[in-house]
């Protein structure tokens, strides 16, 4: 078969190498001009008319490529040096959502049609040259992705886990393919699983804007709003386009249920860009709900998204509008401790806007933030501002071979009308992330990491992280040790701190230490309502320091992993109950409090149609607690209390999930089990007195059921049944049986 002359080839590199890409398809387009039956060549082209945005041409030449390659062997290109991390083909290939075989062959060249037409929106088109690159290529994943793509857009969610999972059967090591998966889990409203494949999906490729883009969908979609907009951030300042050719974005539909209710509407335009243009993104949605069937727990919500990007001149900008009213859903008596008069209103008013610029290096980030509660007892009073936060961010990081370096300024402003404190514990999203002080005020967030690769098989990063505020300096170690070779999936061992959330969004996500303690109630996988599940807020001291060693590995077809931990908490509040059954925003103050164990988790397969998840964990957690007071100045103060267990640390808890496909049907079920545990917690309760819980908690075990039916390519009916047992996981709160019913469909 001829090939691509060596003169020919070594003129494109070099232009590649300068980032003359332009240059370099003019010279490839000569190439060919000279060589026409040469599928090297046009390979060669078709990569560089895709890197440059000129996808119909990009199409045509990898159409070419496709009826000269008379062989099915893979033929390097000489490209292959140049599509790597780094150097300019290779981000601006990274840029897009497909992935492209840098070698020649059919099997490369179908693959690259397809993923050319994919990003056109010729679905069916796209899926036969897939499908005949999987064949061509057995030992590639990438074919399998790009198919998970493209079902996924056809509404074949059965189809696309499939796909994902032949992907991560011949390629477990890429990231893509865990996060494909997570965009099938995601479709079929599994968030737990989602939640964890996108976790895997950032420790192997932490730099890819794609796989961030799915994690902050999981994370909204679970209810974790700022979560989700810090991953947004970090995904945007890596790729101004990200969200053009992502698909992880949900259906329009309406959910209805005993469990609260919502109907959606979401607008999209231009949806699919091509490479090195611009993105304008808009998604808009309108929210009204009535949580468990409580008149006095209405709930309203409007959300404005918007994101614009430009890949030529390396900006992009994010910002949202948000408007929540109505009450906490377990609150019967009143809403936020007001009486229900004729006219009383609350809402809670949250804006955002961010602005980065990326050059190859070096990315900046201005950040704004303004979360205000607006309060009316009625009609006839006047309305007030109880509460108003501002933020202002400033951030750079830097990152160049294995360095990366982060530094961030913000400024903090609490303004608050009045002492009545109800008012924002009972606000209907998530909590501030930290206990702030009136006034203004000001922090630094400054952190440096160096990755070294002492061997193939060993590969170290490690660096400070120093956080300053008016008081005092925190300065805390972030260290990383991989192991690869010794399983299929690379072994961890990890020191990572998480201290003042709200101090700086490009702080990588994936060197962010968890939550101390997951919510274990019911309804993770389908919720109308936006609250955080786990709220967490730190003080002024506030930290965590965990270390973890986790080890994955494969026996008969099963997929385990064991995880010893060990967390350090000093000035920490932790959720003491779920918060849409909790009447105030209930809090465990931890003053100083260490919890150590171990997790195991096991996924499997129980033939073509069912899967199946476990786990099980078992930790000591001892410490010092604070008793939460409420005064008039600020909110809380703590009153120091005796050394007790730390308040719903559980030594024993666990789940199963089980999950088939049959046909257009999906079902799941989910059992969730907490053993005995302390349970300790002070809350402002709505007439304005603490009360306090000192009890130990009976083991509790929770059964869920998911129903999924496809009518069509366009559309999808779920439902919910959640807590079938009717268990009371939180002393103090309800456990009832509800529901949550929906229909999803494109447009």
């Amino acid at each position: 078969m001829p090939t691509l002359a060596l003169v020919v080839q070594e003129k494109i590199d070099a232009l590649i190498a300068r980032g003359a890409l332009d240059a370099a398809t003019e010279q490839a387009q000569r190439a060919t001009q000279q060589a026409k039956d040469d599928p090297v060549a046009w390979q060669v082209l078709g990569l560089l008319l895709t890197a440059t945005g000129k996808l119909n041409e990009a199409e045509k030449a990898f159409t070419e490529a496709v009826t000269h390659g008379e062989t099915r062997n893979a033929t390097p290109t000489g490209l292959e040096r140049e599509c790597v991390a780094g150097r300019p083909l290779g981000d601006a290939l990274r840029k897009l959502k497909p992935l492209f075989f840098t070698n020649a062959g059919i099997a490369a060249a179908r693959n690259n049609r397809g993923a050319l037409r994919l990003l056109r929106g010729e679905l069916t088109a796209a899926q036969e040259d897939l499908d005949y690159a999987a064949v061509a290529a057995p030992e590639s994943a990438l074919p399998w992705i790009n198919a998970t793509y493209a079902l996924l857009r056809r509404n074949h969610p059965e189809q696309a886990e499939l796909s994902a999972r032949g992907a991560l059967q011949r390629q477990p090591e890429l990231g893509r393919a865990h996060a494909a998966l997570a965009e099938v889990e995601l479709e079929r409203r599994q968030l737990t699983l989602a939640l964890e494949d996108t976790e895997t999906a950032l420790a192997l490729a932490p730099g890819d804007a794609h796989v961030l883009f799915v994690r902050s969908q999981a994370l909204r979609a679970a209810a974790q709003g700022r979560d989700a907009d810090r991953v947004l951030i970090q995904a945007l300042a890596l790729n101004p386009t990200v969200s053009q050719e992502s698909q992880a974005a949900p259906f329009t539909g309406q959910l209805v249920g005993q469990g609260g209710n919502a109907a959606e509407q979401h607008t999209r335009l231009i949806v699919l860009g091509k490479p090195g243009g611009s993105n304008f993104r808009i998604q808009a949605q309108r929210v009204q709900q009535q949580v468990e069937a409580r008149t006095s727990a209405e709930q309203a919500d409007e959300r404005v998204e918007a994101i614009l990007g430009s890949q030529a001149s390396n900006w992009s900008s994010y910002a949202t509008l948000r408007r929540s009213a109505g009450g906490r859903p377990g609150a019967t008596v009143s809403r936020f401790g007001i009486a229900p008069q004729p006219g009383a209103t609350f809402r809670l008013n949250q804006e955002q806007l961010s602005l980065l610029h990326t050059s190859k290096a070096l990315v900046w980030h201005f950040g704004w933030n303004r979360d205000a509660v607006v309060l009316q007892r009625s009609a006839a009073t006047a309305r007030l501002w109880p509460l108003q936060d501002e933020r202002l961010a400033l951030e750079g990081r830097w990152q160049a071979g294995g360095v990366q370096a982060g530094i961030a300024w913000n400024q903090n402003r609490r303004q608050r009308q009045g002492t009545d404190l109800a008012v924002y514990t009972s606000a209907p999203i998530e909590p501030a992330e930290q206990l702030l002080p009136e006034g203004t005020w000001s922090q630094g967030l400054a952190w440096a990491f160096f990755q070294q690769t002492l061997s193939p098989r060993l590969q170290v990063t490690a660096g400070p992280v120093a956080l300053k505020t008016r008081q005092t300096l925190q300065v805390q170690p972030f260290l990383d040790i991989e192991l690869k070779g010794i399983t299929p999936k690379p072994v961890h061992f990890r020191m990572r701190p998480r201290v003042a959330e709200a101090a700086g969004d490009l702080f990588p996500d994936q060197a962010r230490a968890d939550r101390p303690q997951e919510n274990r109630i019911d309804r993770h996988e389908d919720s109308a309502q936006s609250l955080n599940r786990s709220p967490l807020l730190t003080g002024a001291q506030g930290r965590i320091q965990e270390s973890s060693f986790a080890v994955p590995f494969e026996h008969k077809g099963i997929t385990y992993k064991s995880t010893l931990f060990h967390r350090r908490m000093e000035d920490v509040f932790t959720q003491a109950a779920d918060p849409r059954v909790a009447t105030t925003l209930a809090l465990t103050a931890i003053s100083r409090a260490e919890a150590f164990g171990i997790e195991q988790e096991a996924h499997w397969r129980l033939g073509r149609a069912l899967t199946a998840r476990a786990e099980i964990r078992y930790q000591e957690a001892y410490g010092r607690i604070s008793s939460p007071t409420f005064s008039g100045t600020d909110y809380p103060t703590r009153v120091a209390q005796a050394s007790r267990g730390l308040s719903n640390f559980p030594r024993w808890q666990g789940g199963l999930q089980l999950n088939s496909t049959l046909a257009s049907w999906s079902v799941g079920t989910e059992l969730q089990f907490v053993g005995e545990r302390p349970f300790w917690t002070s809350v402002r309760s709505t007439t304005g007195t603490p009360e306090t819980y000192l009890s130990q908690a009976s083991a509790a075990t929770g059964l869920n059921l998911h129903l999924t039916r496809r009518f069509s390519d366009e559309g999808t009916f779920s439902l919910s049944l959640f807590n079938l047992t009717e268990t009371n996981f939180y002393p103090g709160y309800p456990g009832t049986v509800t529901a949550v019913s929906g229909f999803f469909w494109r447009y």
